[in-house]
């Protein structure tokens, strides 16, 4: 029986491939099916979540710190705050990846690992709640400044009709 570290290096393949999965799923109108092809422009989902999966594991096996953390993980929380879902919707994927090592290491993982990358994984969460937050964040700041802006135009036509009307009776 290895280390937890050593069984997802030999089941990492596995480990991406169903945890993908997890992090593309979403409304079907933002998440095309995977037969329109894997590349970044014919499907960009599938492209982001494949991106953050391997980053992302890759950051929770090497152990390094929270100041470190993917960028593709910050790409596919913004994806996710785009999807207009509940925060504990969008980050569930994060979440799964707990079953699915599990599932894959099985009894192979001592306890004490699975344990201390089970706090790796919550930590990781905790990392993509702030970005997710962060995204929803600038999604209604930019809409509030939209909505402002449309109000202005609104309001300057509205006066400068006003005031063409009152002036020269036209």
């Amino acid at each position: 029986m290895g280390t937890i570290y050593e069984e997802i290096g030999v089941r990492r393949a596995g480990i991406l491939k169903a945890w993908q999965a997890q992090l593309a799923s979403g409304p079907q109108t933002l998440c095309p099916s995977a037969s329109r092809g894997a590349g970044r422009f014919a499907n960009p989902v599938a492209y982001v979540a494949g991106e953050c999966a391997k980053d992302t594991l890759a950051w929770l096996v090497d152990g390094r710190s929270a100041e470190d953390a993917p960028g593709s993980l910050g790409d596919w929380c913004r994806l996710r705050a785009v999807q207009e879902t509940s925060p504990s919707r969008a980050l569930r994927p994060i979440l799964d990846l707990k079953r699915i090592v599990r599932d894959a290491v099985g009894t192979r993982g001592d306890a004490d690992g699975l344990a201390a990358f089970d706090e790796r994984i919550d930590e990781i969460a905790l990392l993509a709640f702030d970005r997710y937050a962060e995204s929803r964040e600038k999604l209604f700041q930019v809409r509030r400044d939209e909505m402002r802006r449309g109000e202005g135009i609104v309001n300057s036509r509205q006066a400068r009709d006003r005031a063409r009307l009152e002036g020269d009776g036209r």
